[in-house]
């Protein structure tokens, strides 16, 4: 892989973690939607759905960062294996296709 095609595979590995965190951001952002009027305090679903949607929205903030890392790092497809690895948002589908994105 000559560096050109290696930076086009970072590149497009973070574009693709942070097509699927849109993804989840926007069904998770539909449930809130949906959602019957909680009870406050006392609604346990809502409250992970909130949980969820701002877990997200971290993760999304991050990949800004993956991608200003990974302009630094000597390694980079292991900056984005572990950032894949740590978000529970990021699908086990995603998680092959960045794999085979990477190798």
């Amino acid at each position: 892989m000559t560096q050109s095609d290696g930076q086009h595979a970072i590149d497009s590995a973070c574009k693709v973690i942070r097509q699927a965190l849109e993804r989840a951001k926007a069904d998770v952002y539909a449930q809130i939607r949906n959602y019957p009027p909680p009870i406050t305090a006392c609604d346990e679903q809502f409250d992970l759905l909130i949980e969820s949607r701002d877990r997200i929205v971290r993760s999304l903030h991050g990949v800004d960062e993956l991608v200003a890392a990974c302009s630094k790092h000597p390694d980079p497809a292991a900056l984005i294996a572990d950032f894949v690895a740590a978000s529970p948002d990021v699908e086990d589908c995603v998680r092959e296709q960045i794999r085979t994105l990477l190798t």
